[in-house]
């Protein structure tokens, strides 16, 4: 008697194993959601043993054996007199259901025989009839429909029963967890806002991504760490690639990102459009655009002339006195070293060569604007001279035309009178063309001359 009872234990531990194994390996990524959910039976048994209400089938323990004691069972069982037996479960919600597995009573296999499953009044499977032998049986759901409802019904009782009994332990209805969608419970994108659709996995994306499965990086985004977080530099000519975020660099931004300058520029304006100084030894900084500057030139961007010197190149300055230098923009000295001129404080040679080219400009522009007036003054008396009307008498005209002539004839060295000019005031006085202008200004007094050109600067 002992030996018969600890082998049959020891069947028992068997079986319960291997049902543990198989509902692991096949409930992977699902969730049973008929646990404690509302239900509903037709009957309770109450004979020898007491029925548990319709809640034991979904209690969660999944014990096969029901023991004869007075005590309600774990596991439902309806009345002898319940010639049309259901129990049903509501879900509270609408799921895409993909597997019920029905545990049924051990040794008492038979009594799954004829059994109907449905969902929401559609039938998903029906036992054989008779032909029951396994006490835990996985039925298949379409994924792709939705159910609230499972109903469970029997029209036939079993061979030496006098009902059809309804005699089942546990009812699990399986669906994707959370974060799962699809036949294979695939797990939702990265992209997704918290969950996805579980038929067919659309969701609501986060920032970065798209597609209906937020499977892609948005546009301005790329997923180089994916997470489609990466955004495009900020020198794309148009978004960059979503994979790498390679881009067309617009000018001054460095390739192939278009995140940071290129060198020679900086982003003092956020832009990269900003050029190193001139003075710089190197490239500048890229974000401000300071750098190490040469000798001569104004840190800390390098781009005008430090103290003292001035010129492009910032390696000018005349002869100050007194310790002073020269204003780094225009060159001009407070006071000057001994006979060195003002307002550079060069000496006279370079300040000639740097006041004659100034005065003979002036000078050429006044001749030639003279001239035109004269020309213009001839045509205007010759167009009057060919009017009948005219009054003006013949020798009158020949002596006008005479003496334009001969002050033509003397020009440039002779005297031009200006016809604008009341009083007839000689303008520039004769010129010997053999003399050198240079020479007349050397003859000046240079202190004049400089004074003058202090006034143009």
């Amino acid at each position: 008697m002992m030996a018969d009872s600890v082998w049959t234990w020891i069947l028992k531990l068997c079986v319960l194993t291997k049902i543990f194994l198989f509902t692991t390996a096949q409930t992977e990524h699902m969730t049973n959601v008929a646990v404690n959910k509302p239900c509903s039976i037709s009957s309770r048994y109450v004979g020898g043993a007491l029925s548990g209400d319709c809640s034991v089938a979904i209690n969660g323990n999944t014990n096969t054996t029901f023991v004869t004691v007075s005590t309600p069972q774990n596991c439902i069982h309806t009345n002898q007199s319940d010639f049309h037996p259901f129990w049903s479960v509501d879900l509270e919600q609408n799921f895409s259901v993909h597997r019920i597995t029905i545990y049924g009573r051990y040794q008492m296999e038979k009594r799954m025989d004829c059994v109907q499953v449905s969902l929401d009044g559609r039938e998903l499977y029906k036992f054989p009839c008779p032909g029951t032998t396994n006490v835990i049986t996985n039925i298949t759901a379409n994924p792709s429909q939705r159910g609230r409802v499972v109903n469970i019904t029997r029209d036939q009782p079993s061979d030496g029963d006098l009902a059809p009994f309804l005699n089942i332990c546990e009812i699990q209805i399986w669906v994707c967890s959370s974060g799962y969608w699809g036949q294979n419970c695939t797990a939702c994108a990265i992209g997704c806002n918290n969950t996805c659709d579980d038929i067919d996995g659309a969701c609501r994306c986060i920032d970065g991504w798209t597609g209906p499965r937020c499977t892609e990086c948005s546009d301005g985004h790329y997923n180089e760490s994916n997470d489609c977080q990466n955004i495009c530099g900020k020198g794309c000519h148009d978004t960059c690639s979503r994979t790498d975020g390679t881009c067309q660099c617009r000018p001054g931004w460095q390739p192939p990102l278009c995140q940071h300058c290129s060198d020679g520029h900086y982003d003092a304006s956020n832009d990269c459009q900003n050029t190193c100084g001139g003075g710089c030894h190197d490239t500048c900084s890229r974000t401000d655009g300071t750098c190490q500057c040469q000798l001569t030139w104004q840190p800390p961007l390098c781009q005008g002339c430090a103290d003292g010197w001035f010129g492009s190149e910032c390696t000018e300055c005349g002869h100050c006195a007194n310790n002073s230098v020269c204003d780094n923009n225009t060159g001009v000295c407070p006071f000057c070293d001994g006979d060195f001129v003002a307002p550079l404080c060069l000496d006279a040679r370079e300040a000639v060569s740097l006041v004659g080219p100034v005065v003979g400009a002036a000078v050429t522009c006044s001749v030639v604007f003279l001239a035109t007036g004269v020309v213009i003054g001839l045509l205007l008396r010759r167009s009057r001279s060919q009017q009948p009307s005219d009054t003006v008498r013949p020798h009158l005209q020949l002596s006008m035309t005479s003496d334009l002539s001969n002050s033509l004839t003397t020009t440039p060295s002779a005297q031009l009178a200006d016809s604008t000019n009341p009083d007839n005031t000689t303008v520039y006085s004769n010129v010997d063309p053999h003399v050198n202008t240079y020479d007349i200004l050397n003859t000046r007094d240079n202190t004049n001359t400089y004074t003058s050109l202090k006034t143009r600067f």
